[in-house]
Formats: C-alpha cells, sequence, structure tokens
C-alpha cells in the first residue's frame, strides 16, 4: 500500500517538474531534452530518442543512450520518409502507442544492421488535438521491457510534451515574424533611403538639358553614395564604334575627358559589348582592365566598378568608379549604383537628344510635314477607297484577299473578316464562266498586265450578280509585282436596265410595225368586208349560191379583223371602255368560261384577297388576259397539273422600281396566274410577249395570246413580269394602278339591234384610202344621202367652202396627209358648228399615236372594218343624235 502511494506521489511530483521544466523552455532543443530527461524517472531506459514530423518525413530531434550500442552514428540527425516506417505510420494515423515485446516476432519491423540490437520497442505519439508533432520511441537490447504500465506513466508526459512542443512552436513562429518584420522595415526604411537620393538624384538630372550639367551631376552623386574621388563617364559613338570619356572627376581621371576607346576594348569596352556591371577587385590579375589609362593619367588603378547606362536593350554608355586599392567594391556598392545609373541614363539620354534635336530641327520640320502631307494623302486614298461604290479587292500574288472596302461587303454579302485570307475566286466564284476566263485573268497579270472584262459573281446568299472588272499589278519600288488589286463594278442592274430598255424598245417596234400593219389591213378589210355584204344584199333570193359565197368573204373577214384586233391590242391602239372594277368580280364572272377551257386533269384553284382594292379597267379586256393566261399556262401542263389565280394588293416601293424599268412606285393590285409546268428558258421569257413568237406546234396558235395579253395591260396602265424557271412552272404577276373611286358591278349597256334606215342628209366623206371611201359612198348613196368626197382634211375644208347647202355629217378617217382628222374636226367645229361629226379608223380606237387628243372628246366613233349595216346603222344614229 505504501509502496503504491510513494509511486503515485513519485510520478506526480515527476510530472509536475516535467511540466514546469517544460513550460519554462522556449527553445525546440532544449524542451526534447527535458522530455528525454524526465522519461527516465518514469520509466528506465537504455536507449530512448523524439522523432518530429515534418510533412511527410521523420526527423530525429533529440536522442540519448546509443552510443553504448554504436548506433549513435546512425541515429543522430536521421531524416527519413514517413513511408520507411510502417509501424509509426499506424501510430501517428490512430494517436494510440505501440509495444512491441519482441521485434523478431514482429512481421512489420524493419531489421537495420546498426539497430538489430534492439528487441523491445515503444511507441507513442506526442499530439495536441488533431496535430501531431512527433513520437517518443524507447529501445531496449531485451525482449519484454516495456508494458502498458510504462504508457501509463509516459502519457501525461507525452500530453505535457505536446503543449511545451506547440509553445515552442509559436515561440519561435513569433521569433521569426518579429525578425522578418524588422527585416522588412529596415529594408523598407533602407528603400525609401534609396529612393529618396534616386528621386533627388532624378530631379537633379532632369533639371537641365545641358549634356555637361548632366554629368557633373551625376559624378558628384557617385561620390556623395559611395565616398570616391575619381569617376568618369563614357557615351558611345556609333558612327565610329567607340566610347568617348565624355566627363571626369578630378583630379587624378581629369586627363582622359574625351579619350576615345574602341568597343571591347578596356573595361568599359567589356561593358558595352555585354551589357552587364562589371567589378574588378585587382586589375593587375584582369587581362580585361587597359593599363594604357593608367599611364596616361599616371596612376595604377587597382579596384573597378562599371556600370552600364543602359536604355531597354542598348547601351549608350558606362558610369564607372575607380580606386588605387584593390577589393575597394563589392555588390552592395553595384546595387547602389545600378538604380542611379538607370534615372541617369534617362537624363543623359534627353541630353543628347536635345542637342541631335536642336541640329536637325528644321529637317525634321520638313520630313513631318512631308509625311503629315503624305498622311492626309493616304487619309484621302483610304477613305475615298471604303467610300468607294466599286468594290476594291487587294491580294497577294497567290490571290488570298488582304483587303476589302465597305462596298464589297455591302454588295458580296461577305463582311471583311469572312473574306480575309481567303482566296477571292474561292470566294465569289459562280461557276457560271468558263475557266478560260480565268486563266486568262492569271496569265494576263502575272505577265504585269492589266486585264479588264466581266465576270460574273456569286453574293453570300447565293445571288449571281455581274462585275465590271478591272485588275491590275502592284510593284514594290524594285518593280517587283507584290499584290494585285481588283477594282469591280456591280452593272447587274445596268444590264438588267438595259436588257429591260431595249425589250421595251423592241417591244415598241414591234407595236408600232403591228399598228401600222392593222391600220393598212383595216383599210383593205373595209371595202372587202362591206362590197361582200353589198353583194349579199343586192343578190336576188334566188342566187343563193352567190349569196352563200358573199356570206363567206364576210366571215373571213371577220377572222381577219379579229386577228387585226390583236394586233392593235398589243401595240396599244384599241379602244378601251374603262371602268372601276374590283378584280374579283372579274375573276368570278369568268369561272364558268375558265372551266371549259381547263382540262379535268388540271386543278384549278382561285385565292382573292377579300379586301382588295379597286381597280380602272376595261373589264372585258381583263376578262381576256385572265383567259389567255389560263389558257397558257394549260398548255404548258400536258400531262396535268396545278393552275392558281390570285389577286391581292401591293405596294410597290422604289427597291422594285430600281430593277424595273419603266414602273413607278405606288399602291397596284396584283393579279397572279401560275402553274407547275414545263417552264421557260430565260431566252423564252425575253420573248414570250413578242406578237407571232410560239413555242407550239405549227398550226397550233397565233403566237398572239400572249402579246394581246401584254397589249391590254399596258393600254390599262399596268406592268406584266413573268418569273419562271425549267421543269419547275411559271408565274405571270399582272399589276394595276390602284383607283381612289368605287367599285360598280353594274352591266355594260348594249345598243339594240335596229334594221337599216337611210335618209335624204348631205354627208361629207374623207378617206385618204380610195377603196374605203367608195365603199362609204356607194353604201351610203344606196341609203339615199346626198354623199360629198375628199382624200384629205385640205380638200374636205375647200369642199366646204365651195358647197352652197348645208353638210348635215363629217365622216372623217383620223390618219390622213396633209391635214389629220383632229385638225379637220378642230376646224370643222368653227365654220359649221352644227355639222355632226362621225370619225374612223383603222387603229380602231379614239386614243392612237397619231391623234391621242381624240382621247376625251365625245365623238361618235366607228372602228375599221365596218361592215355596210354597221356603217349605215351608225350614220343614222349620230344625225338622230342617239348615243
Amino acid at each position: 500500500m505504501l509502496t503504491a502511494e510513494h509511486e503515485q506521489r513519485l510520478l506526480a511530483e515527476t510530472l509536475t517538474e516535467a511540466t514546469l521544466a517544460i513550460a519554462s523552455q522556449t527553445n525546440l532543443n532544449a524542451i526534447l531534452d527535458e522530455i528525454l530527461r524526465q522519461i527516465q524517472r518514469l520509466v528506465p531506459y537504455r536507449a530512448a530518442h523524439i522523432m518530429l514530423l515534418e510533412g511527410d518525413k521523420l526527423r530525429i530531434g533529440s536522442w540519448q543512450g546509443y552510443r553504448v550500442f554504436d548506433s549513435e552514428k546512425h541515429i543522430a540527425n536521421l531524416v527519413q520518409p514517413l513511408a520507411n516506417f510502417p509501424l509509426e505510420i499506424e501510430a501517428i494515423q490512430t494517436k494510440k502507442p505501440l509495444i512491441i515485446s519482441d521485434t523478431r516476432q514482429e512481421k512489420r519491423w524493419i531489421v537495420h544492421e546498426e539497430t538489430a540490437w534492439v528487441r523491445s520497442h515503444l511507441v507513442l505519439p506526442i499530439f495536441l488535438g488533431d496535430h501531431v508533432f512527433g513520437l517518443l520511441r524507447l529501445d531496449s537490447e531485451k525482449v519484454n521491457m516495456f508494458s502498458t504500465k510504462d504508457l501509463d506513466r509516459l502519457q501525461p508526459l507525452a500530453n505535457a510534451a505536446a503543449i511545451g512542443l506547440e509553445n515552442a512552436r509559436l515561440f519561435a513562429q513569433a521569433q521569426q515574424e518579429i525578425a522578418e518584420r524588422k527585416q522588412a522595415e529596415q529594408a523598407l526604411q533602407h528603400h525609401n533611403k534609396q529612393l529618396e537620393q534616386l528621386n533627388k538624384a532624378s530631379q537633379t538630372f532632369n533639371s537641365t538639358l545641358d549634356l555637361d550639367q548632366v554629368l557633373t551631376a551625376l559624378l558628384q552623386e557617385v561620390r556623395d553614395l559611395l565616398n570616391i574621388t575619381a569617376g568618369s563617364v563614357w557615351l558611345t559613338d556609333s558612327e565610329t564604334a567607340e566610347l568617348v570619356c565624355q566627363q571626369a572627376t578630378d583630379p587624378e581621371t581629369k586627363s582622359v575627358r574625351f579619350r576615345r576607346l574602341p568597343y571591347g576594348k578596356g573595361i568599359v569596352g567589356w561593358v558595352v559589348q555585354h551589357g552587364e556591371s562589371i567589378i574588378i577587385s585587382d586589375t593587375r590579375t584582369d587581362e580585361r582592365h587597359y593599363k594604357g589609362i593608367d599611364e596616361e593619367i599616371g596612376v595604377e588603378m587597382r579596384s573597378i566598378l562599371s556600370v552600364p547606362l543602359r536604355i531597354k536593350r542598348r547601351v549608350i554608355g558606362v558610369l564607372q568608379v575607380v580606386d588605387t586599392e584593390p577589393n575597394r567594391f563589392d555588390k552592395k556598392d553595384q546595387a547602389l549604383l545600378e538604380p542611379l545609373a538607370v534615372t541617369a541614363t534617362i537624363a543623359v539620354e534627353n541630353a543628347r537628344l536635345f542637342e541631335q534635336a536642336q541640329q536637325e530641327i528644321a529637317e525634321r520640320k520638313r520630313a513631318e510635314e512631308e509625311l503629315q502631307l503624305r498622311n492626309r494623302q493616304m487619309q484621302r486614298l483610304t477613305t475615298a477607297i471604303e467610300q468607294s461604290v466599286e468594290s476594291v479587292i487587294i491580294t497577294d500574288t497567290k490571290g488570298a484577299i488582304l483587303y476589302v472596302n465597305s462596298a464589297f461587303e455591302r454588295i458580296s454579302g461577305y463582311s471583311r473578316a469572312e473574306a480575309v485570307n481567303k482566296k477571292l475566286g474561292q470566294l465569289i466564284r459562280s461557276g457560271e464562266q468558263d475557266d478560260s476566263v480565268y486563266r486568262e485573268i492569271w496569265s494576263t497579270i502575272s505577265a504585269g498586265k492589266v486585264w479588264h472584262g466581266r465576270l460574273i459573281n456569286r453574293k453570300k446568299d447565293g445571288t449571281l450578280y455581274t462585275d465590271e472588272a478591272v485588275i491590275s499589278p502592284v510593284r514594290n519600288e524594285h518593280g517587283k509585282v507584290i499584290n494585285y488589286v481588283s477594282v469591280q463594278r456591280d452593272v447587274t442592274r445596268e444590264l438588267q436596265l438595259e436588257e429591260q430598255y431595249h425589250q421595251a424598245q423592241k417591244m415598241q417596234a414591234i407595236g408600232l410595225l403591228a399598228g401600222g400593219v392593222a391600220h393598212d389591213f383595216n383599210n383593205l378589210l373595209t371595202p372587202i368586208r362591206g362590197y361582200a355584204e353589198m353583194i349579199e344584199i343586192e343578190l336576188p333570193t334566188e342566187q343563193e349560191e352567190l349569196k352563200e359565197l358573199a356570206h363567206k368573204i364576210q366571215e373571213v373577214s371577220l377572222q381577219a379583223a379579229t386577228l387585226v384586233k390583236q394586233l392593235l391590242i398589243f401595240s396599244r391602239k384599241q379602244m378601251t371602255s374603262l371602268k372601276v372594277v374590283n378584280l374579283n368580280s372579274v375573276v368570278d364572272n369568268i369561272s364558268q368560261l375558265l372551266e371549259r377551257l381547263i382540262e379535268e386533269h388540271i386543278e384549278v384553284k382561285t385565292n382573292l384577297s377579300p379586301e382588295l382594292w379597286s381597280v380602272k379597267v376595261d373589264p372585258t379586256q381583263i376578262e381576256q388576259v385572265i383567259v389567255n393566261l389560263a389558257v397558257n399556262a394549260r398548255d404548258a401542263m400536258p400531262e396535268g397539273g396545278k393552275l392558281t389565280i390570285e389577286t391581292k394588293n401591293t405596294v410597290i416601293d422604289d427597291s422594285y422600281t430600281a430593277s424595273h424599268l419603266e414602273v413607278e412606285q405606288g399602291e397596284y393590285v396584283q393579279l397572279s396566274v401560275s402553274d407547275n409546268g414545263v417552264g421557260m428558258s430565260k431566252d423564252l421569257q425575253m420573248r414570250i410577249f413578242e406578237p407571232f413568237f410560239t413555242t407550239k406546234e405549227e398550226g397550233k396558235g397565233t403566237g398572239l395570246g400572249l402579246a394581246t395579253v401584254f397589249g391590254i395591260i399596258k393600254q390599262n396602265g399596268g406592268h406584266i413580269w413573268v418569273y419562271s424557271e425549267l421543269g419547275q412552272g411559271s408565274i405571270f404577276k399582272v399589276y394595276l394602278p390602284r383607283s381612289t373611286e368605287k367599285a360598280s358591278d353594274s352591266p355594260q349597256e348594249k345598243r339594240p339591234v335596229k334594221s337599216l334606215v337611210g335618209g335624204t342628209e348631205t354627208i361629207l366623206v374623207v378617206e385618204d384610202e380610195p377603196s374605203v371611201r367608195n365603199l362609204a359612198k356607194f353604201v351610203l348613196g344606196k341609203q339615199g344621202y346626198k354623199i360629198l368626197e375628199a382624200s384629205d382634211g385640205v380638200e374636205a375644208l375647200r369642199i366646204t367652202q365651195e358647197y352652197s347647202g348645208k353638210i348635215h355629217l363629217l365622216l372623217t378617217d383620223t390618219v390622213m396627209p396633209k391635214m389629220g382628222g383632229q385638225a379637220l374636226v378642230d376646224q370643222f367645229r368653227v365654220v359649221s358648228p352644227d355639222t355632226k361629226i362621225l370619225l374612223t379608223s383603222g387603229y380602231t380606237g379614239k386614243a392612237n399615236s397619231h391623234n391621242d387628243n381624240f382621247v376625251n372628246i365625245n365623238i361618235a366613233f366607228i372602228p375599221k372594218p365596218f361592215s355596210a349595216v354597221e356603217l349605215v346603222q351608225m350614220i343614222r344614229a349620230v344625225l338622230d343624235d342617239e348615243k
């Protein structure tokens, strides 16, 4: 009992003493030694050591007792990777002690020659919280030397040791921080002092642009900084590749001022070549020193410190200090001198540049003015190219694009970023032209010549366009071709307008020709039809065969008249009866007719806009337009298909009129007739509206159907365009100007058929065509009228003046030599205002190219070719004032 109490008291005393001893120490090694000493009191051992955990390694911090076993050399300062100690890894990870009673029986024990004597081993981790400081290890040459009782004694001590080690760590850390802070403060003070000196020196250097004053101030700062008397500044002369001693201090080195040394000679020459600072501790042992300088000044220089004056990588000089004693300068001196040299270099360079500027200012001014002029010219050129409406492309000699202007971006659709580095031919080449064109281009420009011609290119969106291009080589000052420049003008719209203009001229010429032919043909048909009719009337009833022949002549005449009428419609000289209508009503009116015309294997679809604007047209003519276009579509679909008639409102803007000649901006009603038939080529589309042009077999078409459509649309103030592709079908788009008047759907009045009624009035017939004049004279004379005749307006006026009786009616052609119908009517109204007037014309309309003023005059009109009955009925109606 007493023994146990004694042991407890001893343990408590030892722990108290150990804790106090450890707590009183701040030095790590002292704490480790104290721990081992106190352990000896609690658990007597032969050998023990403490291993400190440092990252992934274990280091022996303190040891005792290994000298007896000749293991001290192995233990002392041992540092090993933690991976080499599997037992210790387990103790660290679990924070639990380990006892090995017999190392020979432990498989994990690693046997080393130096520690082969160890038979018993104890490991106790030293940790505080989660932090493991190290391991306490006890070794014995005997087995079963350590027990759990020993662990119970050692654990409190290990806890105290952990606190002591943490305190030591914190103390060491605080000491290091204090030292680092103090060192940083000293460095900062030193740095601030240097900055103050350099700032002061900089102010001194930069206070003048006089080179001698700058160098004198520099050397003065060096003397104050390093406490030396001899120094010099050498500056480079790039023209002679020499160094010039520009300034030196008194007394000895003053004599070397303006001395020259080639680059590479002497210490200063070496510094210029290598661009590095150098310290020569003793010139007697350094071959780089040029002893000729010593001889010149009569003093041997033993120590040299040379620092380059450098702007970026260019050395402009050397700052050198010397002393007659060896080992005078060190790295600290170099560290002081180099920042001063950096500061001084700028001032030195500024001063040198200032001197050069004074000498070159006039030449530089002239150069600047020339450069400004060149820049303005270049700016103007750049602006002109960027604002040019023509594409400008610059390529290298292989055709890769280097630059494109804004016009190219706008026209081609490719941005500058998309175009640069691409081959021009690959970017916009359309494939529409033969490869020989491009071979010719390269052959021409490769020979240094200029190529010009037209290129069909393709935009980014796939649209084709035509450029008028001029490609020229660009040469450098030696005449070598370095680039190619292409100036390209988009002439697509011009070509389209030119094509449309030529087509319009062609159609106009054909129209004039057709109108003239129709006029003359009507003059021929009039007597043929009239005389045939009179023959049929005059023949007795029993002459049925002759009467039938006369009737046949009339039928053929009517067929010929129909053809002539179509020609006149094309030439826009057919009389029109304008009326404000809704096109939907016109389509509805002929829907039944279309059903009879279009075969069952063709689907007819209408898409009529419900809010359609009104148009002012001749409804009968528009019906003919729809029928002709529908029949044309039907013939384009021999195997069946789909025919679509569509109406809608549309507004034509400048973007459309820019590419469509003769079309004005405004509001229009659009009538479309489309099919999905065989389609048409571009060449065919150019001729589709020409009279007598047809793609049908011989005998299956007159070639006047679409020509009639063209004439009707033009005569009604509209426009028609065809869009077609082979195999894709066609669409005809008709644009008729919108009318603000209200549409009227009332049917046209029909003139009742009357019987032939003659009279006794006097009629003056004015006609330059004798056959027509004779017909009128014969027919009207048969009906009892008194006939006066004249071949032109001049003769008609003469007859009027000579005739004493009353002339009741003037029947006159509108187109005659000497004096036409218009002039005759104007004068007749003056000399005989009561005379009735009846006009006739082979153009079948009041409005024609020869007589436009009849358009709005309320004068009766009978078109050629007229029959005898029509002439007699019209004469009687005019005389009786019937409308």
